[in-house]
């Protein structure tokens, strides 16, 4: 039995409503562009990222700066930009939660006794620690990874409770941004 190409089989829309040969081609263009950023992410932004941060550790001027200054200056960074898709109260909100999530890991790594950078904020990707020292087993590994969102649990929890408490609804949008 023949069977047709597998293009023309895309392409035959018998019995297909005008709105659902739209739906199926804006479907298939989504598709395109998710390709396609996802090879830009993986040949263009990924080496960048790399590159930059190589840039950044051989400075040895930059060395000089303290490391809460990092973590400050970061954070600016991540609400300004944060504030000009949410607006500055709830931008924030996320950062502080964000910082929270980032403190269980450093405690978690400070209680095993792990060096650790202080936290560094990237727009859009959230934040990182560098692990200067590894873990010693599986178990400390797996602590050190639960920590952060427990704690940051914690916090979205607590934001919910003020909100229940108050009733003010900014409390409840972060609690949402820290419960996803």
């Amino acid at each position: 039995m023949h069977s047709p190409p597998l293009l023309q089989t895309e392409l035959t829309f018998c019995g297909r409503r005008h709105d659902s040969v739209q739906e199926w081609i804006r479907d298939r263009r989504r598709t395109r562009w998710q390709r396609i950023g996802a090879w830009g992410c993986s040949r263009i932004f990924a080496p960048m990222l790399g590159n930059l941060v190589g840039l950044i550790e051989r400075a040895t001027v930059l060395r000089k700066v303290p490391a809460p200054v990092w973590t400050i200056v970061t954070m600016l960074i991540s609400l300004g930009i944060y504030s000009l898709r949410m607006g500055w109260m709830l931008a924030t909100g996320f950062i502080i939660l964000l910082l929270v999530h980032e403190c269980g890991h450093l405690l978690a790594a400070r209680y095993y006794g792990a060096r650790t950078s202080v936290p560094i904020f990237i727009p859009y990707l959230g934040a990182v620690i560098d692990m200067k020292d590894p873990m010693q087993n599986a178990w400390e590994e797996a602590v050190f990874g639960i920590s952060g969102p427990i704690l940051g649990t914690l916090g979205a929890v607590t934001c919910l409770l003020i909100h229940r408490t108050t009733g003010i609804l900014y409390f409840a949008e972060i609690a949402f941004f820290g419960l996803f």
